[in-house]
């Protein structure tokens, strides 16, 4: 039995900020005391600093003083009308003080993704829910044997400016499919040989390579393969788990909490920004929606005129983006196969005069399932997960999952030889996700490839005393939000479709005058 993160007075708390939050939502057939159970049970993916802090959170905003700073009432939250609870939790959100403001983002993410993430919930506000269970409704649903979105290569960057060899991923076996029909239950493959998953471990590890390489995502598998494939012997290190189509089974909230960093619920310190992260083999291209975008020219000479960055020019890095986009099977989306809310930003934008055009994305044989977020059910999106981690694999490399690693130590000095020194990279493992029965993975190779994502790396860089001190002090995030609006009683659902085949970056440059 899983021990509970609250308290008796925490979990009383926690249950009348949910009637608070949820008056007026779509009613759920479960209990108060089931939600607030599933809240605690969805805590465990958080590390235990985070738990510990939303504990605190609901103690303060179930006191006295917190409410007295919203509303001038000096009584618990729980003692007030539902007219004042609604009024003081509102008032929380936009507070002057940040601790209140946290606390309140806190407790409304959890609920608000907690309940909504009930199946019942789901039903009443819309949801058309997985498409492997139902027949498409939509034009922009389902296979269209008119659409290939497979690219025609219209040639191939010389030889002379590879740095890598020009090799063709494995051909998996096609997925059989029935255009329009149910798909149905997929069976579990054989785990690769040269996969360890951490609930298999009975001790701890301690083994050599030429390179490990930390993170299984867009750089950390690209690395990889194209290490392994030239010889060297390779460890991969992956934080999260090994899933494969026969685990993603379109169950949007299950999978989120499974496929995504702390369960989803990765935010930052003051909670304003959710930070959806994938923490799966495959990293956030198992669960992205597959939009390939090259690295503007602009932004290349901003780096080498402004950081002195060498080797990355546009024209060097030309040949490097059409090699990865050939790998990946990236292509243009045809006109006819966007969604309705995809249409609607491409001829708005065509219709203002403004700079758009149909995305390339990472996708084979695309059933349009609208499922992108939460891995391919049909391994029709091209993510490392089925190109680079199978070509690593294939070359010879060993990936070990649920591995997370702690820290990096150098154990020799630099001689100035030209020979990189031996470090030591070492991991943790928890089988089936429990702190007891932990076991290590420690690796020793003179090359490190650390490709933990924009949290991930410059954290442990942190933790193991490198990079100086302008590790983790660059951050820029992507902040993403919804415009909705009546559309004439077209239909715009968006939880149908490809989730993303429209770009415009008409304002990609813009300043405050384009906004005056």
């Amino acid at each position: 039995m899983i021990a509970s993160h609250f308290s008796a007075s925490q979990k009383q708390n926690l249950a009348t900020f949910a009637t608070c939050l949820l008056y007026g939502a779509p009613n759920s057939p479960e209990s108060t005391e089931a939600l607030v159970a599933r809240c605690d049970r969805r805590l465990a993916a958080l590390p235990a600093h985070k738990r510990a802090r939303f504990g605190t959170a609901l103690d303060l905003l179930g006191g006295r003083v917190a409410v007295w700073l919203a509303i001038k009432r000096l009584t618990p939250f729980a003692a007030l009308s539902a007219d004042d609870r609604a009024r003081c939790f509102s008032a929380w959100g936009s507070s002057r003080i940040a601790p209140l403001r946290t606390a309140h983002q806190a407790v409304r993410r959890l609920v608000f993704a907690v309940h909504y993430g009930h199946p019942a919930v789901a039903v009443a506000i819309g949801y058309r829910g997985p498409l492997s269970i139902r027949q498409p409704e939509f034009a922009w649903e389902g296979p269209a044997p008119a659409i290939a979105l497979t690219r025609t290569d219209s040639g191939s960057a010389p030889a002379d400016q590879m740095d890598f060899p020009p090799l063709e991923p494995p051909r998996r076996e096609p997925v059989a499919r029935a255009p329009r029909a149910l798909i149905g239950i997929i069976a579990h493959e054989p785990l690769p040989t040269r996969v360890v998953i951490a609930a298999t471990l009975s001790a701890n590890v301690h083994r050599k390579a030429d390179a490990v390489v930390i993170g299984t995502g867009a750089g950390g598998a690209v690395a990889a393969a194209r290490l392994a494939e030239r010889g060297f012997d390779v460890v991969i290190l992956e934080s999260g788990g090994y899933h494969t189509r026969a685990d993603f089974d379109e169950r949007e909230a299950e999978l989120t909490e499974k496929l995504y960093a702390e369960g989803a619920l990765r935010t930052t310190e003051d909670m304003s920004v959710a930070l959806l992260q994938g923490n799966t083999v495959g990293g956030s291209t198992t669960v992205n929606w597959m939009i390939m975008l090259r690295t503007p020219d602009y932004v290349l000479e901003q780096w080498a005129r402004e950081s002195g960055v060498e080797g990355m020019s546009p024209t060097e890095m030309r040949a490097v983006f059409e090699q990865v986009e050939r790998e990946v099977h990236a292509s243009e989306v045809p006109e006819d196969a966007h969604s309705a809310n995809n249409r609607l930003i491409l001829d708005g934008a065509r219709r203002l005069g403004w700079r758009v055009r149909s995305a390339n994305i990472n996708a084979r044989d695309c059933v349009r399932c609208g499922f992108c977020g939460v891995g391919c059910r049909h391994d029709a999106k091209q993510s490392t997960l089925v190109t680079f981690v199978p070509r690593a694999l294939a070359a010879g490399a060993m990936l070990y999952a649920d591995a997370h690693v702690d820290r990096i130590a150098v154990l020799e000095r630099d001689t100035g030889s030209g020979t990189p020194p031996l470090k030591r990279v070492v991991a943790t493992v928890r089988g089936g996700g429990s702190s007891t029965n932990a076991h290590s993975i420690t690796v020793d190779a003179p090359l490190v490839i650390v490709a933990g994502g924009a949290v991930g790396t410059p954290t442990l860089l942190q933790r193991s005393g490198f990079g100086g001190g302008g590790v983790g002090n660059w951050l820029r995030l992507h902040p993403t939000t919804a415009v909705m609006g009546h559309y004439g009683g077209r239909d715009i659902v968006p939880s149908t479709g490809i989730p993303l085949t429209t770009m415009c970056d008409e304002f990609i440059r813009w300043n405050d005058s384009d906004y005056g």
